[in-house]
């Protein structure tokens, strides 16, 4: 796929993440940058536990702080501290971050095998990012 974007755009180079699901093949895709790739294990904690709590997509500055005034600096420790987090956050930002450290995306629903309506035509790429980077030394207006 890499190859194929770096021939397409006459050189432009792209990172992939491969994960069961979207917040984590967007962590990972993350992680090797520019023009790298990273296949999540079938262990995702052991992948994702590590990191700062400042990787999981949603989770920005103001957040941050908040968690390490609690202490709370890896998804580990978010996944430790869940009793505090379930406690202290409102009932939508507690579920976000719970899932968040168990790996799960917040668009993943219970058991999609069991819907009698789920088609396998309509699974299909779940979502799409883009980054800009430009150099340094350029003004904004230039940019």
């Amino acid at each position: 796929m890499r190859r194929r974007v770096r021939l397409a755009t006459k050189g432009l180079t792209c990172s992939a993440g491969l994960a069961p699901n979207f917040m984590l093949a967007k962590i990972a895709s993350d992680r090797n940058k520019p023009d790298g790739h990273c296949i999540v294990p079938p262990d995702v904690l052991t992948f994702l536990h590590p990191l700062p709590v400042r990787k999981i997509p949603g989770i920005g500055r103001v957040t941050e702080k908040m968690l390490h005034a609690l202490h709370i600096r890896t998804v580990k420790d978010l996944y430790q501290e869940r009793a505090v987090v379930r406690y202290l956050f409102k009932p939508a930002t507690a579920s976000f971050l719970l899932r968040a450290s168990l790996g799960c995306s917040s668009e993943e629903s219970k058991d999609d095998d069991d819907d009698p309506n789920n088609d396998a035509e309509d699974i299909g790429r779940k979502g799409i990012s883009r980054e800009r980077t430009f150099s340094s030394g350029r003004s904004f207006p230039e940019v």
